[in-house]
């Protein structure tokens, strides 16, 4: 079995964003048209949600893991509050238009 040289595991962890960045995307617009058409929170947008923040929290997880002077986590905090904020403040415009 031939090894894989750092050029090879550079393309493939590039692809592999790509690739996650276009199904973010994808998911995230038609989860968007999804509730704007029909008001409910759908399986789609659960998963997407959980997928999100799986890879933020490992990837931080194992960079903090590997140096342990690392003050990143800080800004995850930061970022994660933020996240919950956005989230709130969506879902009381969604349950304004809930009965119309």
């Amino acid at each position: 079995m031939k090894k894989m040289d750092e050029m090879e595991l550079k393309f493939r962890d590039q692809s592999i964003r790509y690739a996650f960045a276009f199904m973010f995307t994808a998911l995230a617009l038609y989860n968007i048209s999804q509730m704007l058409i029909s008001s409910k929170l759908n399986f789609g947008t659960v998963v997407l949600g959980i997928t999100i923040v799986i890879q933020v929290g490992s990837f931080e997880w194992l960079k903090h893991r590997a140096d342990k002077t690392d003050k990143e986590p800080s800004k995850v905090l930061m970022g994660v509050i933020i996240l919950i904020a956005v989230l709130l403040t969506l879902g009381v415009i969604g349950l304004m238009f809930h009965g119309k």
